[in-house]
């Protein structure tokens, strides 16, 4: 008898400290949850800043191919996807000079925006490779989704917090704020009912006193109720301004259309041995290393193939002979000086 009272008692302390502190950890989880939206929101902002630099550079390139020219799907591609990775990331690595440029290299790196490129670039080359080239253009769409859904360091805020979760996490946060709210003021009503058995009638002043207090607590516990329902409208608004789902399905589309652009513009996928060496270059370093890979190593293979001159011989060569006439300009200037 004597346990189970001491056992109610102590799930009243329990319950009375919940409800004193209620409040704070409301606006507590709301603080928090405020960080995770716009953090899953910069993040896939990052995918859709990719997916933009490579439609200006597939216009661009695919303007400058003659009408009559043989073009290959797969090695196309390839080299535009290798070109935007090399661009927006190891040059503005190397010649960056403005601040916003620095600012972003160092967002990247707490995002793992290019570990995740890397990826993403590696895992569609591998679809194309076994695309076959007729009148109907490939179901694009569902290759997108697939190649952005099972990127796992896209899919991850700082490597290893789920967005998908977060995400389902912070939309149902609104209806858990109202139930929270109301849930703590049940919890105060319930922590001021004992004090009421402090009334009696035969002293006016200490049953006033009495009262008093009890309408103190029932008013803090009200609070909780308009606390949980302001927190639920901001937390409402806050999901639909930053939700990430309009934003996906803009990256999702818009890096279909581009994709779609190249295959329309192309004559065949012809493969060559260089390319099937270059698609079965990362699962045989995976292989060697250990399925079980880190982030960090997964993206050292990426990179190192997608960095690799001789799997992209006309990108360095060109770059090579831009940066030989870049250098020559200041010596042809000092020597006229």
């Amino acid at each position: 008898m004597e346990s189970k009272i001491s056992e109610t008692t102590n799930i009243l302390h329990f319950l009375s400290a919940l409800s004193n502190n209620m409040i704070p950890v409301l606006i507590g989880v709301f603080s928090a949850a405020v960080v995770l939206r716009i953090l899953v929101y910069w993040n896939i902002r990052r995918e859709l800043w990719f997916v933009r630099e490579l439609e200006k550079r597939i216009f661009r390139d695919l303007s400058s191919v003659p009408g009559n020219a043989e073009l290959s799907f797969f090695r196309f591609t390839k080299n535009i996807l290798q070109k935007t990775y090399h661009e927006i990331f190891e040059l503005r690595r190397v010649y960056g000079r403005r601040h916003h440029d620095q600012v972003m290299s160092v967002n990247d790196r707490m995002f793992l925006v290019q570990e995740g490129v890397a990826r993403l670039i590696m895992d569609f080359l591998r679809h194309a490779r076994y695309l076959k080239h007729t009148n109907e253009q490939p179901n694009f769409l569902d290759i997108s989704k697939s190649v952005f859904e099972n990127n796992k360091i896209f899919g991850n805020i700082f490597g290893f917090i789920s967005v998908n979760w977060v995400n389902n996490f912070l939309n149902l946060l609104p209806n858990l704020f109202v139930i929270c709210g109301i849930f703590g003021t049940f919890l105060g009503i319930m922590d001021g009912l004992p004090g009421l058995s402090g009334l009696d009638v035969t002293d006016a002043t200490k049953s006033q006193a009495v009262m008093d207090a009890f309408l103190l607590k029932m008013a803090y516990a009200m609070n909780k109720s308009a606390l949980g329902i302001v927190l639920s409208v901001c937390m409402t608004l806050l999901n639909s301004s930053f939700g990430p789902e309009t934003i996906y399905f803009n990256v999702v589309t818009r890096f279909t259309a581009a994709i779609g652009l190249i295959w329309n513009r192309s004559n065949n996928n012809e493969i060559s041995a260089e390319d099937v060496h270059f698609v079965d270059a990362r699962d045989k370093l995976e292989i060697e290393a250990d399925d079980a890979l880190r982030y960090s190593e997964r993206f050292k293979i990426d990179h190192q193939i997608l960095s690799n001159a001789v799997y992209f011989p006309e990108y360095f060569k060109n770059k090579g002979a831009k940066q030989q006439s870049q250098e020559k300009k200041p010596e042809q200037q000092t020597k006229v000086s």
